[in-house]
């Protein structure tokens, strides 16, 4: 069997180290400089010989230093793209950089794939897109950036439907997974958009899971829209997947459900909530919205959606969310739009 290593992915210019890192990967990814801080053991407790391990995958240089007190030996040991090193702690305060000898970092290849992805270059490097289940093959091992959807809520229709909860996202609330896989047959599993009213299925790629979105009005990996604060009312993501879904005013509209970064609006006086902002990403060479909630319904206008998120309606039927964006389905006042289904996004870089 195989394994990822755990990460902790961070993509900003500036991180400060934590205790939980000595048993992960820390990968960092940005265009601009990076600033890594060692804090003092009076704020961290640091056990004896901790070894911190990062990657630079971004295309800014990466510099270690330390707070103030702090010892960082060897700084001018910064890390290029995809150049890598160990931090050791040799003292109550001090550290050593130790870079990888070469400086690169492994780039995983791979041998061969089952479930007919869609493989496409991408900057001259390749992206594998499964729409469907599969397989794929690691013949070298190494680090590939990824993004896990799964199936989206499908909108509420009986009772004047919410929207339905965008499926979980395993890079959300913002950044795509950047992991380390073992030579090795790893399992994509993608999970169906729900039917109306009903949860999302789960997608996972390696040791990675994305919980199926909530129906609108009910339980799920990112809340479903309700009509109103205490009948169905809306679910908060569960599981660090999603936001919640917005309420309706019990009568006119439903609420919008939540996205993969933003909470699915409230609805009211006729107008159904709009669909909670899902996650955009460049995975595939152009920038891609996913993740994105379902509109509500509303007795005068629909909800609008976005992040392949189906539009609410003031009619009998709510739009479906797109097929794999993991988009939630429309309210509606009869039938709720089926969710939008999941999908796995590798790309090898």
């Amino acid at each position: 069997m195989s394994y990822a290593l755990p990460t902790n992915a961070q993509t900003g210019t500036t991180y400060t180290a934590v205790l939980l890192d000595a048993n992960k990967l820390t990968t960092l990814s940005n265009a601009a400089a990076v600033t890594v801080t060692i804090p003092l053991q009076s704020s961290v407790v640091w056990v004896a010989n901790t070894v911190l391990r990062y990657t630079n995958l971004g295309a800014g240089t990466v510099t270690f230093v330390g707070a103030g007190g702090v010892t960082v030996t060897n700084v001018a040991a910064t890390l290029a793209q995809y150049a890598s090193a160990d931090l050791i702690r040799t003292g109550s305060d001090a550290w050593t950089v130790l870079p990888f000898a070469g400086g690169s970092a492994a780039k995983a290849t791979v041998t061969s794939t089952t479930g007919s992805p869609t493989i496409t270059t991408v900057g001259g490097k390749s992206c594998y897109k499964f729409t469907g289940s599969g397989t794929i093959v690691i013949g070298t091992a190494g680090f590939v950036s990824c993004r896990v959807l799964a199936g989206g809520g499908g909108g509420r229709g009986s009772g004047h439907g919410g929207g339905g909860g965008a499926g979980g996202d395993s890079a959300s609330p913002g950044g795509i997974l950047n992991i380390f896989l073992a030579v090795g047959t790893y399992t994509v599993s993608i999970g169906a958009g729900g039917a109306a009213g009903v949860i999302g299925s789960d997608t996972y790629f390696a040791s990675y899971y994305a919980f199926g979105g909530a129906g609108g009005g009910y339980q799920g990996a990112t809340g479903g829209g309700s009509l109103s604060a205490t009948t169905l009312a809306p679910n908060t993501g569960g599981g660090g997947q999603g936001k919640s879904g917005g309420q309706g005013d019990g009568s006119t509209a439903s609420g919008g459900g939540g996205g993969a970064t933003g909470v699915g609006a409230n609805g009211s006086g006729g107008a159904g909530g709009v669909g909670g902002a899902g996650l955009a990403d460049t995975l595939e060479g152009s920038s891609v919205s996913r993740g994105g909630g379902g509109g509500g319904w509303g007795n005068t206008t629909g909800g609008a959606a976005t992040g392949g998120g189906g539009a609410g309606t003031s009619g009998a039927t709510g739009a479906a969310g797109t097929a794999n964006s993991g988009g939630g389905g429309g309210g509606s006042a009869t039938t709720g739009g089926a969710g939008g289904s999941g999908a796995v996004v590798i790309w090898l870089g």
